[in-house]
């Protein structure tokens, strides 16, 4: 199973739409990568060759770059902060993704922004955030691929178990025959929803956490319903 696709929500912003661009970008490289195993980088230029060409794609990366390097980043690191952290991190990510290195000074300041929102009880969010699962989720991606060295292992686990806690199973007295039972809300713990939990379920899905780990068996009897398919 691979959470991937198109996963971003829409905002009326011009940096977080600029940002979009990057996380789609992303979003392509990192899906065929992953059916491949073949190195994002690898799978970039291979795309780029297949579909618009090495230059024009480089050009449209570069120019993303650009924008967001002059004109999307507030200063205090943050992209579209006043909506919360969640267009910081998908723009952190994705700059990570296309081959902008953790200490360029634009990631480094974004990076330091999501580490100023780490909580107590694990989860990366805003103060006061009512979307708690979705910022800590889009927080954890982009931290976690700047985490080369392992400087954030214990933001990382800390952030995962919190994860964790926020999907719905027993701890909310309901069992698997339940329809909510494997899914989670934005983070207010309101009901699950399919759109909700994509940014939870790809955070889980990675090399820390394999297909048998019990968070992502719990992840597919939802996903599984809510595609008329049987659950496992």
């Amino acid at each position: 199973m691979r959470f991937t696709g198109s996963k971003f929500y829409a905002i009326c912003s011009t940096a977080f739409s600029t940002a979009l661009t990057t996380g789609l970008l992303l979003s392509t490289t990192s899906a065929v990568a992953q059916e491949t195993a073949t190195p994002a980088a690898a799978v970039s230029q291979e795309v780029a060759s297949q579909e618009v060409g090495p230059q024009p794609y480089r050009q449209m990366v570069d120019r993303t770059i650009e924008f967001l390097r002059v004109r999307g980043q507030q200063s205090d690191g943050s992209f579209s902060g006043e909506v919360g952290i969640g267009p910081t991190g998908l723009v952190a990510a994705g700059l990570l993704d296309v081959g902008v290195p953790a200490d360029d000074p634009m990631v480094k300041k974004a990076l330091e922004h999501l580490l100023k929102n780490v909580r107590p009880d694990g989860g990366i969010y805003a103060n006061a955030s009512k979307h708690r699962n979705y910022e800590t989720s889009i927080a954890l991606l982009a931290i976690g691929k700047a985490n080369q060295d392992g400087r954030y292992k214990d933001i990382i686990d800390k952030a995962e178990k919190f994860l964790k806690e926020i999907q719905w199973d027993e701890s909310e007295s309901i069992d698997a025959s339940d329809t909510a039972y494997g899914g989670a809300g934005y983070g207010s713990h309101s009901r699950p929803a399919l759109s909700n939990p994509s940014f939870l379920f790809e955070t889980l899905h990675s090399p820390r956490n394999g297909p048998e780990d019990e968070p992502i068996q719990k992840a597919l009897i939802f996903l599984s319903r809510c595609l008329y398919l049987q659950s496992p």
